[in-house]
């Protein structure tokens, strides 16, 4: 990694710190920092190129341990059956973080959205992309990130974990995710608050995409006008110009409404049983009921929308893999699986088990009931919510 060279700017910024690097294409985000007597860091950031240098605005950056924002960072994580995910995150101001995981051999990267927190000292950093799913990391300087984090129960406390690294200029990717939120369109143009819990990230809708179908769709529904309602959309994160001016600012471009729900709110979604981020235990293989068992051996696994992949007991060996999830539809790629030694008497369970998650191309939730279908639509499987 570059290091990043400390320039004087008197002539763009009023602050005496300016860190930049050019890019290869001749611009760069440029920062400089100026600390609060609260032991804030403000970051002023200004795109750089050539002549011309745009300011993009100035922002409480977060505790001083992150050092000036907007920045990315990027490295390499572990794998369960993969090579190695190499990592870019994007971390702004107010918030947002936007995180990449690039699977060696896949060719889709795997993008995620949500919000950041900090704890008092600044030296842990949160990634909570909704209110089940969090990605914790130890801020170690304002240039490296460690995971797991040394305070972890079973972490390395000589800090030889894995390492993100920040960039020598912020980089930010353009995501594509599925965002679950409250959208609120007033004085012309739409809103969107991700729901992760307190504090949640705003983001402006960019008038592309489907936004003015979306518009007479908000228009139908709303009961009043300025009444926000739940919506669930497929998009992308993009960085545009400020409507007032003065710089650029991450804004979610719709490409798709999946449903827009009147009447409801993050807290209400998140009470309800979902499909993700909740154990699920084997009841019956098709229309057999399962003998229940009384310990690990009883087949379960959950689903993690942060990084896509199953976890769980197959019946005698632990099970991971990934899965693709897309509405109603849901498959599972090949399953890593590591045998018990001492597992008796779960072996066919575990065979027919395996067998039917090997067939699955939808699910339906009925309260705590999860049924997996196969092609047909005939269940494969049922869980119970544990």
């Amino acid at each position: 990694m570059k290091k990043l060279t400390r320039l004087l700017i008197a002539a763009i910024s009023s602050w005496p710190i300016l860190y930049a690097v050019p890019s290869a294409g001749g611009d760069a985000y440029a920062v400089a920092e100026a600390r609060g007597k609260d032991g804030l860091v403000l970051a002023e950031t200004t795109r750089v190129g050539g002549t011309k240098h745009e300011r993009l605005g100035s922002q409480r950056a977060g505790k001083a341990g992150l050092g000036a924002l907007p920045a990315s960072f990027e490295g390499e994580l572990p794998c369960a059956d993969c090579p190695v995910v190499r990592y870019h995150l994007d971390i702004f101001p107010d918030r947002l973080y936007v995180l990449r995981a690039q699977y060696e051999g896949t060719q889709r990267p795997l993008d995620t959205v949500g919000t950041w927190a900090g704890n008092p000292s600044g030296s842990l950093l949160t990634l909570q992309r909704d209110r089940r799913s969090a990605l914790t990391f130890e801020v170690s300087d304002s240039s490296t990130l460690l995971w797991p984090p040394r305070r972890m129960a079973g972490a390395d406390k000589s800090g030889a974990g894995y390492v993100l690294k920040r960039t020598s200029t912020f980089q930010p990717v353009e995501a594509r995710a599925t965002l679950t939120g409250m959208y609120l369109h007033v004085a012309g143009s739409g809103v969107f608050e991700i729901c992760t819990g307190p504090g949640q990230s705003r983001l402006p809708l960019a008038q592309e995409g489907v936004n003015a179908a979306l518009e007479a769709a908000y228009g139908r529904l709303a009961p009043a006008a300025g009444v926000d309602v739940l919506a669930r959309f497929e998009g992308r994160i993009t960085m545009q110009p400020k409507p007032e001016g003065g710089g650029l600012q991450p804004a979610l471009v719709v490409e798709r409404v999946i449903e827009l729900k009147p009447g409801e709110t993050c807290r209400t979604q998140f009470t309800a049983i979902q499909l993700e981020d909740t154990p699920w235990t084997l009841t019956h293989l098709g229309d057999e009921a399962v003998p229940t068992r009384y310990d690990r051996t009883q087949p379960h696994f959950s689903l993690s929308p942060l990084d896509h992949r199953i976890t769980g007991n197959a019946g005698c060996a632990q099970m991971t893999g990934r899965y693709t999830l897309d509405g109603s539809k849901l498959g599972f790629g090949s399953l890593v699986t590591t045998m018990n030694a001492q597992c008796r008497g779960g072996l066919d369970i575990q065979r027919a088990f395996l067998a039917a998650i090997d067939r699955v191309k939808a699910w339906r939730l009925g309260g705590r009931s999860l049924e997996l279908l196969d092609v047909d639509g005939k269940t494969a499987a049922r869980f119970q919510a544990r």
